[in-house]
């Protein structure tokens, strides 16, 4: 039973390394618009540009979620069978802070007026 866990959640962590790298092929195309804009002064691309940063920390934020929520979990169970969950802890509170750390990366990607890659992932 343990190695069909650890198999899911290494299938599941090749769909979060596509993602990471689809969100980083939108981030160029995010540039891209960006230099635009510079260039020609167009208002529509910033616009865009903006959007597409916008929803790359979106969705980096609910990886990282998930993220933080599968170590909670790994957490939990050591704690329940009595074992060191030191490392995990650890592993943990790092998830958390990153988490926090895209929560401000969106809240200023969010009222930022100007679209700027927030190079988070």
């Amino acid at each position: 039973m343990k190695n069909q866990d650890q198999l899911t959640e290494l299938k599941i962590d090749e769909w979060i390394w596509i993602t990471f790298i689809a969100l980083s092929l939108l981030n160029i195309f995010g540039d891209e618009y960006e230099k635009d804009y510079c260039l020609n002064n167009d208002i529509e691309k910033d616009r865009i540009a903006k959007k597409i940063f916008t929803f790359t920390v979106f969705i980096s934020l609910l990886i990282y979620l998930y993220l933080a929520y599968q170590r909670y979990h790994k957490v939990k169970k050591l704690r329940l069978q009595c074992q060191d969950s030191k490392i995990w802890e650890t592993r943990l509170f790092g998830s958390m802070l990153v988490v926090l750390a895209t929560i401000l990366f969106l809240y200023c990607q969010i009222e930022d007026t100007n679209a700027s890659n927030p190079s988070i992932v």
